[in-house]
């Protein structure tokens, strides 16, 4: 696996042995060593990416995104027949730059030379309208977002920059696979194929929980102040957050078996220091905050009367659920229930022993198996 993936300046350059590097860990402290946490969401670090202007933009709840814009990035082209766009959605804490590294390129299902692949950075992500960049509602002040808010403005853009009324196919994993199923009952027929992997379309109890308990290490934190937080007084929560993504996302047979070491890491501890909270570290409170509690309040059966069977049952769309096998954030049993609801829908497992973050590609089998998954998908009529 190909090393020297850029990491923060705590990190060994050579670790990183796959695609994992992704992550993009850049050196984002100040001469303190406190987290810069506007140097993180910039171009150098998860772009190129463009813009698209939202304007004032009315979410699901009826409050008012002020100077709204999506980010995104592009790769390939779209064909004469305009029949080629791929739509790909970000998860948790992810960006264009995370889904690009690993689902996008030649040998992949998703290739450019192929298909034109539209990757979008959904609302509180950092780069599109967030917190963390807001000038006028920054911080605590940013509205609550849903995952119907990520889907219309993607579906502007879609429209409004590339004049599109269809999709071959919309990708997403984990709350990106939200955002998929969401497109489904939302814009039925406008995504002919559907993919969602390790996730589903309606947040259930024990997902909420896990929320909770990421928005009380946030928000319990001593300096945390309303939202209302200066550089570095965040880090000790941030660090804590990292830990509990460790122990949730990852599968104990994983680390049980130190499947740290063929990624390059010489224990738990430089896994943990170098990798997790490397990862997690660098991030904006408020923008977590505002993601997870889009997660929270996910629900297909929002634009049904809160009725998700009767919101499914307007799909047209070619789906497929990706569970991991290993994944104890959205079982495979969960995503079964899911797929149930859903008119010809089938499920696809994705066999591994690395848990949800197995969304890395940590496991040599894993693209392997997502490829023939969306090659297969990709290839029926619709």
């Amino acid at each position: 696996m190909p090393r020297g993936r850029r990491w923060p300046s705590a990190c060994p350059r050579t670790v990183c042995a796959c695609t994992i590097g992704a992550a993009l860990c850049p050196d984002i402290h100040d001469s303190k060593g406190k987290i810069a946490v506007t140097d993180y969401y910039s171009q150098e670090n998860h772009g190129p990416y463009q813009t698209h202007a939202l304007g004032d933009f009315t979410l699901t709840s009826g409050q008012v995104l002020r100077d709204a814009q999506i980010a995104y990035a592009t790769q390939g082209t779209l064909n004469a027949a305009r029949d080629n766009a791929v739509l790909v959605t970000t998860w948790y804490t992810g960006t264009t730059k995370i889904m690009e590294q690993i689902y996008v390129g030649a040998g992949h299902a998703l290739d450019p030379a192929k298909y034109f692949i539209i990757l979008a950075n959904q609302l509180g992500s950092g780069l599109s309208s967030s917190p963390s960049n807001s000038a006028t509602q920054g911080g605590a002040a940013f509205p609550a977002l849903s995952m119907g808010d990520d889907v219309n403005a993607q579906h502007r853009l879609l429209t409004e920059a590339f004049g599109l009324d269809h999709l071959a196919l919309v990708f997403g994993g984990s709350m990106g696979a939200g955002q998929a199923l969401e497109w489904a009952c939302r814009f039925p027929g406008f995504a002919r194929r559907v993919a969602a992997l390790a996730g589903v379309g309606t947040t259930r109890p024990h997902a909420v929980v896990i929320g909770r308990i990421v928005q009380d290490i946030l928000t319990s934190a001593h300096r945390f102040n309303g939202g209302n937080y200066g550089p570095g007084d965040m880090d000790a929560a941030l660090r804590q957050h990292a830990l509990y993504w460790t122990n949730l996302a990852w599968c104990p047979d994983f680390l049980d078996r130190k499947g740290w070491e063929p990624l390059g890491f010489a224990s738990l501890d430089a896994f943990l220091t170098e990798f997790m909270q490397g990862y997690f570290a660098p991030m904006d409170a408020n923008n977590l905050l505002a993601q997870v509690g889009k997660w929270q309040r996910a629900d297909v059966g929002g634009n049904a009367g809160g009725d998700a069977k009767a919101a499914y049952a307007r799909v047209t769309s070619k789906v497929v659920l990706m569970p991991i096998a290993s994944d104890q954030i959205f079982p495979v049993a969960t995503c079964r229930d899911e797929a149930a609801l859903i008119p010809g829908a089938r499920v696809t497992v994705i066999a591994g022993n690395a848990g949800h973050l197995g969304l890395f590609a940590v496991e040599a089998d894993y693209m392997p198996q997502i490829n023939a998954a969306l090659g297969g998908l990709l290839a029926e009529p619709a």
